[in-house]
Formats: C-alpha cells, sequence, structure tokens
C-alpha cells in the first residue's frame, strides 16, 4: 500500500494509467454503470487506457470467458476498494497539480483478469460458426428431405382425386403445412424457451399427454416409411433382377420403345412380371412366380446385420444420392412425357381411353398422401437452427415449399397428363407401369434402390431412438432390446411386402394420423396456449382459422376409411 509521503510526492506505482474515476465525474454526481466497458482499450496514440472497473459477466463474449468463474462477492469487494483509493485521489498535493500525478490504483489491487482484452463478438456464434449455413444450403435441405417415395404415388392421387381438384388441394395443403410449419418456429420465441424440438415446446404448452402424443404421430410416421421403403426396396430390387435375367438368361432385347407401358387389370398385383413370349420354358415361369415371394426375405438376410449397428454415420455419406434421384426421376418423367405426347387427356368424351375427370369424391386420397410429402414439422426447428441468418427463417421455409410444390406439380402433371393408355391403368407406383427391361426405368429403379438402401438404416436408428426413449428412458438400450426391435420391424415390413405392397394407401394412412396430430392440430393449441401465456388476446379471425385447421385435420384423417 502506498503511504502517504508517496502521495505527496506524486509518486505512484502505476504512473503510466490514468486515474480510474476521475474527481471531475465524482462531483457533478455521474452515477458510475458497474458494466459499463471502454469501447477501447487504446488510444489512438498508442498509450494503455485502463477500462472502468465492471462486475464480472456472464459468458457472453470471447475475451470475457475466465471472468465468469469468479465469486461476486469478491468482485464487489474489489469494486468498493477501488471507490476508496478514488475517493483519495480527491487529496491535491500543492497547486498546479495536474489530474495525471494523483492517486494512482496500485498494481496488486487490480484483478489479473481485468487486463485480459475485450473482443466484442457473442460467444455463441464464434462457438457455432462451423455449423451455420446460408439460406441456400438450409432451402436445399429442407427440399432434400421432404423429396421422399410420395413422389412415386403423386400421378395415381392426381388421378383419384381429379386434375384441377388435385392441382388446387396440392396448393391448399401447401399453404396450410407452411402456415403451421411457421407456427411451430415461432412458438420458442414466444414463450422464450429453448427446445431441441417442438415436441420439447409441446410437453412445457400442452402437457405431458400431447407430448406423448406427438410421440406417437411421429413413431407412425418412422414406422410406415419403414413398411413403404420395405415394399419399394423388394419392389425396385425384383425388377433389377428380372432385367438381369431376362438380358444373360433369355437373351432379351433391352426395350428402347419409349411409349411403351403395361397395365395390369389385376389390381391385387403390385409387381408386374414380364415373361417373354418366345420364352415358353417352365422354369422360367417358376422363376418369376418366385420372385416376389423370394425378395423380401432376400433383402432381410442383407439389411438385418446392417440395422443392428448402433450407429448408421456410413450411410449419412449417400444422402447426396437422394438428390440425384430426384433431379434424375423428374427428368426421366418429362421425357417420358414428350416421348408420349405431351396432351393425353380429353373431358368432355367419357368412353375415350384419355378420358381425364377434374373433380372426385375420392379426393381425399390425394389429401392424405401430401400430408406425408409435406411433412417435416417434427425437425423444422433443427433445420433452421443452423441457419446463419435467423431472421430470414420463415422466408427460406416458404421457398423450401414452394420448390417442393413446383417439384410435385411437375412430376405428377408429366406423368399423368402425358399417359398415353387408360388413366385408371395407373399404378400407386408410376414405376410399375413400365417394363422391366426398360432402360431408363431401370436405371431410375437403380438410382432408387441405393437411395431408400442408404436411408432404411437412419429410418431405423431414428425409430429405435424414440422407442427406447418412450418404453426405458432411464436405460440405454442393449444389443437384446436391438435385436428384438428388428425382429418385430422387419417380421411387419416383410408380411407387408408379400401382402399388401400397396405403398400409396400405406402412406396416406400414416400421412393423415400425424398430420392429424402435428400438422392441424398440436400446432394451433400450442400457438394459442402461448398467447395467453402471454396474456396477448388473439383477433376473432385468426381464432377461428386455427380451430378451422383443426377440424380440417379431423375431416381429413376419417375421410380415408370412407374412400371407395
Amino acid at each position: 500500500m502506498p503511504t502517504i509521503s508517496d502521495i505527496k510526492s506524486g509518486e505512484s506505482s502505476v504512473n503510466s494509467l490514468t486515474p480510474l474515476l476521475r474527481s471531475q465525474a465524482q462531483e457533478a454526481g455521474q452515477q458510475f454503470n458497474y458494466m459499463s466497458i471502454a469501447s477501447n482499450d487504446f488510444t489512438a496514440s498508442g498509450s494503455s487506457v485502463r477500462r472502468p472497473f465492471h462486475y464480472p459477466p456472464d459468458q457472453q463474449n470471447v475475451g470475457q470467458l475466465a471472468y465468469g468463474n469468479h465469486n461476486s462477492c469478491e468482485a464487489s469487494v474489489t469494486y468498493n476498494r477501488y471507490r476508496y483509493y478514488s475517493r483519495l485521489s480527491g487529496v491535491h498535493t500543492g497547486a498546479g497539480m495536474s489530474d495525471s500525478n494523483r492517486l494512482q490504483i496500485p498494481d496488486h489491487v487490480i484483478p489479473w483478469y481485468f487486463y485480459i482484452p475485450r473482443i466484442a463478438i457473442a460467444a455463441e456464434t464464434t462457438g457455432n460458426k462451423g455449423l451455420k449455413q446460408s439460406s441456400f444450403v438450409t432451402i436445399f435441405a429442407i427440399w432434400n428431405i421432404l423429396m421422399g417415395t410420395s413422389l412415386l404415388c403423386l400421378p395415381w392421387a392426381l388421378h383419384r382425386a381429379g386434375l384441377l381438384c388435385g392441382l388446387l388441394l396440392l396448393v391448399i395443403m401447401t399453404g396450410l403445412c407452411f402456415y403451421t410449419a411457421n407456427i411451430i418456429i415461432s412458438i420458442p420465441h414466444m414463450v422464450k424457451l429453448n427446445v431441441i424440438e417442438f415436441s420439447d415446446a409441446v410437453h412445457h404448452l400442452l402437457g405431458r399427454f400431447a407430448h406423448i402424443l406427438s410421440l406417437c404421430a411421429s413413431l407412425i410416421t418412422l414406422i410406415g416409411g419403414c413398411i413403404v421403403y420395405w415394399v419399394l426396396m423388394s419392389n425396385f430390387l425384383e425388377h433389377i433382377i428380372t432385367f438381369v435375367y431376362q438380358v444373360i438368361e433369355q437373351n432379351e432385347t433391352i426395350s428402347t420403345n419409349m411409349s411403351e407401358v403395361v397395365c395390369n387389370e389385376d389390381k391385387n398385383v403390385n409387381i408386374i412380371h414380364i415373361i417373354p413370349q418366345n420364352s415358353a420354358s417352365s422354369d422360367d415361369n417358376v422363376f418369376f412366380n418366385d420372385l416376389s415371394r423370394v425378395v423380401p426375405f432376400l433383402l432381410a438376410v442383407l439389411m438385418a446385420p446392417i440395422i443392428s449397428l448402433k450407429s448408421a454415420n456410413f450411410f449419412m455419406k449417400f444422402n447426396v444420392v437422394g438428390s440425384v434421384s430426384v433431379i434424375y426421376l423428374l427428368m426421366f418423367a418429362a421425357y417420358k412425357s414428350f416421348k408420349w405426347g405431351p396432351l393425353n387427356v380429353e373431358f368432355t368424351d367419357t368412353s375415350s381411353i384419355h378420358y381425364t375427370k377434374l373433380f372426385d369424391w375420392n379426393f381425399s386420397v390425394m389429401s392424405g398422401i401430401l400430408c406425408l410429402a409435406l411433412f417435416v414439422h417434427n425437425c423444422v426447428i433443427s433445420l433452421l437452427r443452423t441457419n446463419r441468418n435467423q431472421q430470414n427463417n420463415r422466408r427460406d421455409l416458404g421457398i423450401a415449399y414452394l420448390l417442393v410444390s413446383l417439384t410435385y406439380l411437375l412430376i405428377a402433371s408429366f406423368i399423368y397428363i402425358g399417359f398415353p393408355i387408360d388413366k385408371n391403368c395407373l399404378k400407386d407406383n408410376f414405376l410399375d407401369n413400365f417394363q422391366s427391361n426398360d432402360i431408363l426405368a431401370f436405371i431410375t429403379r437403380a438410382f432408387l434402390l441405393l437411395q431408400v438402401f442408404s436411408l432404411y438404416p437412419l429410418l431405423v436408428l431414428m425409430l429405435r431412438i424414440q422407442v427406447m426413449h418412450l418404453l426405458i428412458p432411464n436405460t440405454s438400450a442393449s444389443y437384446l432390446h436391438i435385436l428384438f426391435l428388428n425382429v418385430v420391424l422387419i417380421s411387419v415390413c416383410v408380411s407387408f411386402a408379400l401382402f399388401y405392397p400397396h405403398i400409396g394407401t400405406i402412406i396416406r394412412y400414416c400421412g393423415s394420423f400425424s398430420a392429424l396430430v402435428y400438422i392441424f392440430s398440436l400446432p394451433p393449441l400450442a400457438y394459442i396456449k402461448a398467447k395467453r401465456m402471454r396474456g396477448e388476446p388473439i383477433p376473432l379471425i385468426q381464432s377461428l382459422c386455427l380451430y378451422l385447421i383443426i377440424i380440417i385435420g379431423f375431416l381429413n384423417f376419417f375421410a380415408q376409411f370412407i374412400v371407395a
């Protein structure tokens, strides 16, 4: 501590530093802001300027992380000591003494962390800098996730709804799904919640029952997705094996007739087997007849070891295949439509093979499939959290939905409007309308098989995590648990592939139920509850619209059971 003689002689232990608090400011009665920080640590001349003392802040900024670990009581004592020395600085040692010669705070009193330079960059931003992505990447990620197996069903669904009605439903469902997804991303900001996904906000706002209901809806979506993926893998693999067998064993010529399609009047048969006319071998007939029963079990042998792994990170590298498959499928549909003749429709002559309905009372088929085709609500918060510009989340989500709807519209319209034979021949998987020896269809099936085969383990992994979290939340899953779940899941998938391989019906039932919970009910109810918690009234028109959305969800779900 400095002595009285040191004070009178103006000798200070830190002569290069200016006073912490000037006596003029004290005389003017100015209040000291404890948390204030000087904007610059150095003057223009390069001389060091001490910043005013401030309480250790929380871990908000880079360069201040060490501050937050100190006890606030110690900081308060240090500040009071500063005030004591500052008052002593009012003692003059003589006439004409300048401010720079007044009492200075000794070095040993100044906390060591006081000299840490401050960098005004948020620590959260710096920590996540590598995880942030541009709006373009965010839009593309949402588009890629939504481009699922529903693409193959849309021409069939468009026929069941009628051309005009189906297109209107696509626009309406896109608007409803975007509106409720926008509600989901706004709710955490409304009630100041830091949640991983919307189900966490549902638990906080609507209670445990609503939370369990949301988990069940998510499980139904995953189970339905696993079944549809298995049916499609069996379908694609069967057609690929048929193609190879016809080319190698039967010397079948690869089809180059781009206008050739097939129609199977047996509605209970999903896979079309093309047995060449010049083949009279009974062995060939046995091979083709047994193939559809063997492939699902063959697939089980191939897939069982893969889905038993606790991690499926390797298959995430194949996500780019999904984008390539969708782009190729779009070009495939456009090329086929061009070869067929782009306008094979007739609206007045009911006897024409090109007769096209504008409206059909079975339009709920289209709405049910679109529910799953536009379903991203259970992961939309995670997808947008990594967006670099959070203020653009609503815009980016809207652009993504617009691009998704445009892709659906193009593929469905190309196939449906250009289909050269009776529209009733359209399959719920329109690739089944092409022969196995169609080279372009073969390439499409190969791409889609690789995509679905790489995505299926990821789907099973997500399903396993949610099931185990729901049934045994405090226990990690053992290999016995994983084995049991895989056996049950594979048994269900193989049964559907053998006895009910109709992906359109599976998708619309699973999609309509999941949409009833996750799209049409929980977002409006959570929004109403959040508004009440904030004490903000909801306009009458908006309130009516929210309840109308819930009613639409119930009607859409129950309408699936009365489809002819």
